[in-house]
């Protein structure tokens, strides 16, 4: 089966093209919800972004973990469709690349451990729950059908739901396939600590541009301006601080960054602490990375003893949290 697979890819350029021709099939039923000029743009991004995968598969994976600070506004906001197409694309490449070095997902040690069996449990109670709740399913009729609708739907619609839940089991699938396909073919073995230091940097980013938010009346109007522009309106909120010492500090409305509202902030940045985390705990293990395959520009001597600056660094992330919310 697996050589059957391979010949239909006869040389590497007419892979890539598949892939290519793959990742703006994904994008096409959406370009006609946009402007021309967005239409060039959109696509331009997906064949940048898949012949950057191409040539190298982690640098893609460290950018797309990266680029969710970007996509932060509410569930059905504008663009948002566009990362839900560059997850699958990036899922199912990595899907189809794994099963061609003739590894299988299902396999992998990952379902033995404890968050792969309460994963599994999770993604069995969200199934369970629409399998109990058949009047979602009736109410399609309602409401518009279509990639689009399906991609941009709100949590007050019942594709939400399904859509959660298929891009879930599909971002696991995709995770795990592309950890075993890159690994097999590359030098590396640290999969998860670029895709956590893309997360990571991504937080990074959003907490730098809320303190400048915070000191720069300027970045603020700009930011304003963004979000109107994105959305038709900014959801403003006032500032709530649980120690009563830091009210004067404490700005006209709640800092926001790069999202619609604060919730959606935190939301971000609490979902991203695992990963912040794992990427401190591991970065003096793994300091020298080589994201480039078949590059070999570090010398491996990393020491498996943990750093006492990486202790400094972990209390001092959580002092900024704490500034942040409180």
């Amino acid at each position: 089966m697996k050589d059957r697979v391979r010949k239909l890819f006869p040389s590497p350029v007419f892979k890539s093209l598949i892939w290519i021709f793959f990742g703006i099939l994904l994008i096409l039923p959406l370009l006609a919800f946009y402007p021309w000029k967005y239409r060039v743009v959109f696509v331009f991004l997906f064949v940048c972004f898949t012949i950057l995968d191409l040539l190298f598969p982690l640098v893609a994976t460290f950018f797309l973990a990266a680029s969710g600070v970007f996509f932060g506004n509410h569930p059905g906001g504008r663009f948002l469709e566009l990362q839900d197409c560059l997850w699958i694309y990036w899922c199912v490449r990595g899907i189809v690349e794994n099963k061609l070095y003739g590894n299988r997902i299902l396999e992998d040690p990952f379902w033995k451990s404890r968050i792969g069996v309460l994963l599994l449990s999770f993604f069995g109670t969200g199934i369970l729950s629409l399998i109990v709740n058949p009047e979602l399913f009736v109410d399609f009729k309602y409401y518009q059908k279509g990639w689009f609708w399906f991609l941009h739907s709100t949590e007050l619609e019942p594709y939400y739901p399904i859509k959660l839940l298929f891009l879930g089991i599909l971002f696991l699938f995709g995770l795990i396939a592309r950890k075993n396909w890159l690994e097999t073919n590359s030098e590396t073995n640290s999969f998860y600590l670029i895709f956590a230091s893309g997360v990571g940097f991504g937080m990074i980013v959003s907490i730098g541009f809320g303190w400048i938010e915070y000191f720069s009346p300027i970045l603020k109007w700009k930011l304003n301006y963004y979000h109107r522009w994105l959305d038709g309106y900014k959801f403003l909120a006032l500032p709530h601080s649980l120690i009563p010492g830091l009210k004067r500090y404490l700005p006209r409305f709640g800092i926001q960054s790069l999202f619609w509202n604060r919730s959606w902030f935190a939301v971000y940045l609490v979902s991203g602490l695992p990963f912040l985390f794992y990427w401190i705990f591991n970065i003096s293990k793994n300091y020298k990375i080589n994201i480039f395959k078949n590059n070999k520009l570090f010398k491996e001597n990393s020491s498996e003893k943990t750093s006492p600056y990486i202790w400094v660094l972990f209390f001092m992330v959580l002092l900024v949290f704490g500034a942040v919310f409180f």
